[in-house]
């Protein structure tokens, strides 16, 4: 997985938050069939992931245009942001004008959502606290498939 160096300290803050705040539980493997869980965890709600999407929306207009609102952030992420803005805002501006933003999954509490540009797709995760600040982002290039031989 190749991350932008400017984006760096983002990601470990975005992985150290995701990693503190997930609950440790000791995992035992059922030896008895009938102990397994009949059904699959649920992921994160509809409304959760557009109240995500809209913010990560409005977050990557913000950082195309150049003017991120750190407010939004908590300050450890403001910061990281700050110190990548220089790199981030003219490889976002790059990319065009945003078309499309899809739910991709969710890592811990990190959603992930595919976010294409006119010029190019890029990967986003972002955690949000439970008083809706941004407390970790993170974007990449989106993986092209190789095509088959």
């Amino acid at each position: 997985m190749k991350f932008p160096l400017a984006l760096k300290p983002a990601l470990t803050l975005a992985a150290a938050l995701a990693a503190v705040s997930a609950p440790v539980h000791a995992q035992e493997t059922p030896t008895d069939p009938s102990a397994l869980p009949s059904t699959q965890p649920v992921g994160p709600s509809p409304e959760v992931i557009a109240a995500h999407e809209a913010v990560l929306r409005k977050v990557i207009g913000e950082l195309q245009a150049g003017k991120p609102d750190y407010g939004q952030m908590v300050p450890q992420l403001a910061d990281a942001v700050r110190a990548a803005e220089a790199d981030i805002q003219p490889k976002l501006a790059g990319l065009g004008p945003l078309k499309t933003v899809a739910f991709a999954g969710s890592q811990q509490q990190a959603l992930k959502f595919k976010v294409a540009f006119e010029k190019g797709e890029t990967v986003w995760f972002i955690v949000m606290t439970p008083e809706g600040k941004i407390a970790g982002l993170v974007f990449r290039d989106a993986v092209q498939p190789t095509p088959a031989s």
